[in-house]
């Protein structure tokens, strides 16, 4: 986000290791498209391997990012038990995460990564709808105090999973 308390979030991954979380607070969108074409080049990510998301700001980097993947988080999941793909993405994540698939590789933003991550655990079924949905962002921003923009951004690495396969980059 280019402005207010949100954080503009770039992870790197590598197959199913993230190896770099890249955390910008008030940069522009032509200043964090500098940034992503840099990084981009630095660890030689295709276009087609990056997914950005397009609430509010991020449409605007997604319309520079020209190639790159869009994400929207209420788009329709691909699994019809979910109530949206975000809800698909996170579960598809824990899953990762409990069959040991997931890598970390480094300590920086530990307790902010586990923090966001460990609110995301309570989970509930619409019962209106069939649907399987996880904790909504402001129910999470209200438990931890702030948004959990890295744990979305790590997140984001399994639109990967359920759209496509390959070397990553996600942007929030």
């Amino acid at each position: 986000a280019s402005s207010g308390n949100d954080k503009s979030v770039i992870t790197i991954w590598k197959g199913l290791e993230c190896f770099d979380i890249q955390v910008y607070q008030h940069k522009t969108i032509p200043q964090l498209y500098e940034i992503i074409k840099h990084s981009m080049g630095v660890h030689g990510v295709n276009i087609n391997n990056v997914v950005v998301d397009k609430a509010g700001v991020g449409v605007g980097l997604f319309d520079l990012l020209k190639g790159c993947k869009g994400f929207i988080a209420n788009e329709k999941p691909t699994i019809n038990i979910y109530g949206m793909l975000k809800d698909e993405l996170w579960y598809k994540f824990a899953d990762y995460v409990n069959n040991g698939r997931i890598k970390i590789s480094f300590d920086r933003y530990k307790d902010e990564i586990v923090q966001e991550l460990g609110a995301h655990t309570m989970y509930k079924y619409d019962q209106d709808n069939n649907k399987t949905q996880v904790l909504p962002k402001d129910k999470v921003k209200s438990l931890i105090g702030r948004s959990p923009d890295i744990a979305d951004s790590i997140v984001m690495r399994m639109y990967f999973e359920v759209k496509q396969t390959g070397f990553s980059f996600t942007i929030i």
